[in-house]
């Protein structure tokens, strides 16, 4: 029989990253929470409205990629097909106009009707022209140019340094965010809160600030050297409570022995660790159990008091009553025996004694 105590499986001391005064703590000792939930939080708005301009900016950097992705409005590439047209148009009419003064002038000096200054102003007139046509084809060979960049498709050199915006812009984002989380105490397992140590206004700069236990207990039990060896993971444990004798007994498993000793006041132990199932009872840390471990079982076996059993060289042996044709007689005879199992209270004899043969337990003196 063993008594050991309920303990968390695990205990959580939360505090701030950072240190800062504590704007907000969001529960209450004895509250049960899920994995991810905001326990408490730091004044912070600072961070807050950094992690939304840092979301804004990655915003814009991704629409950037899209519209350069997307490649030129319908609307734009009108317009630059309008622009080449007029300028075929004008080139076109500069053309017929130059036809027109060619024709003139020819006819001009087949009728002999030009003198020299009328030959110079046509000449002038006709350079006009050509110039005027030459800048017309250059406009055309330049709006049909930018037609030709709307409709490419986008470069690699030229898509690159846009992801490379948004990369920056999402790390960004991660800074911002990690900085918020520095400011607040996020559950990190399902559990229940046992303490809180500051509240709302106060301080905090590195020390725990909310204690947080694991849903899950075990018992935690001293073993003496002398029951170490017996005890094994996997074996059934009966077990009661002091704060619950009413429910009776609850059944519980072994699930490790330490192999390091635990020094008590000079007294050599070993620390258990003992799952059980105590539901619809509620279990807290500290509670007191009181355990029957079951290292074995067997039916229908010879066992006589564990006291009776002495030792000589390794030799177990035991003192029995002497019988004679079925009278007893006032002398004892020493027994060897082959011990099987033992318990606190019994041990299994597997030869040397019989059914029926009286051990002595004690000699009065």
């Amino acid at each position: 029989n063993l008594t050991g105590t309920v303990q968390p499986d695990t205990r959580y001391r939360l505090q701030f990253q950072k240190p800062g005064k504590i704007s907000q703590i969001m529960v209450r000792v004895g509250d049960f929470v899920r994995t991810g939930d905001v326990l408490a939080a730091l004044k912070s708005d600072d961070v807050y409205y950094q992690v939304e301009a840092q979301k804004a900016a990655l915003r814009f950097a991704q629409s950037n990629l899209m519209k350069a992705l997307a490649g030129p409005k319908e609307e734009e590439i009108d317009l630059q097909k309008l622009k080449i047209n007029q300028a075929e148009v004008e080139t076109s009419s500069l053309a017929n106009t130059r036809y027109h003064v060619d024709v003139i002038t020819r006819k001009a000096f087949e009728a002999s009707a030009l003198d020299l200054k009328k030959s110079t102003e046509l000449e002038r007139q006709i350079e006009d022209i050509d110039a005027n046509m030459e800048k017309a084809r250059l406009q055309v060979l330049a709006v049909e140019q930018q037609l030709n960049l709307l409709n490419a498709k986008p470069r690699n050199s030229d898509i690159a340094p846009l992801k490379a915006q948004i990369d920056q812009a999402w790390q960004n984002v991660k800074l911002a965010e990690y900085q918020l989380e520095q400011s607040r105490i996020v559950a990190p397992a399902d559990g229940i809160v046992t303490d809180i140590a500051l509240g709302a206004g106060e301080s905090a700069s590195g020390q725990p600030v909310i204690t947080l236990d694991s849903g899950r207990f075990y018992i935690k039990v001293l073993v003496s050297e002398a029951d170490a060896a017996k005890i094994q993971p996997g074996q059934k444990v009966g077990m009661t409570f002091d704060a619950f004798e009413q429910k009776g007994e609850f059944i519980a498993t072994v699930r490790e022995v330490y192999p390091a000793e635990t020094v008590v006041q000079g007294v050599v132990y070993y620390l258990a660790k003992i799952d059980f199932n105590a539901s619809g009872i509620q279990i807290k840390a500290g509670m007191t159990a009181n355990l029957t471990v079951h290292v074995g079982k067997k039916n229908n076996v010879l066992v006589v008091p564990a006291r009776t059993v002495e030792y000589e060289k390794n030799q177990p042996y035991v003192k029995v009553v002497v019988y004679e044709n079925g009278h007893r007689k006032d002398r004892i005879d020493r027994r060897n025996i082959q011990i099987g199992a033992q318990g606190d209270e019994n041990v299994e004899v597997i030869s040397g004694l019989q059914e029926g043969d009286e051990v002595v337990t004690f000699i009065k003196k």
